[in-house]
């Protein structure tokens, strides 16, 4: 393997596992998201907080499923150019 085709694959992996990395904290947060508001829903309905409070935590959450879904195509972007540095064929 040469220099430049190893420095790539180094360079690929290296972006591969960030990624990899990164999602799983994506899919931690937005666990955290979804109890926030489940917790904020309870408060609604007992009058401890505004009905606006919760909303705007199940706003934050609908965000970060769209991170998510964002970080998933990075990470598919992410295999395939490993998958065409290795010559493995798409999907494969």
């Amino acid at each position: 393997m040469d220099e430049a085709l190893a420095f790539e694959l180094r360079r690929s992996v290296m972006t591969y596992e960030r990624d990899r990395r990164s999602l799983a904290l994506l899919r931690q947060d937005l666990e955290l998201k979804r109890k926030k508001s489940e917790i904020l829903k309870k408060q609604v309905d007992i009058g401890d907080v505004t009905r606006l409070e919760y909303i705007k935590a199940l706003i934050e959450a609908s965000e970060s499923e769209s991170s998510i879904l964002e970080a998933v195509l990075g990470l598919r972007k992410s295999e395939r150019t490993l998958e065409r540095i290795l010559g493995i064929p798409s999907g494969a």
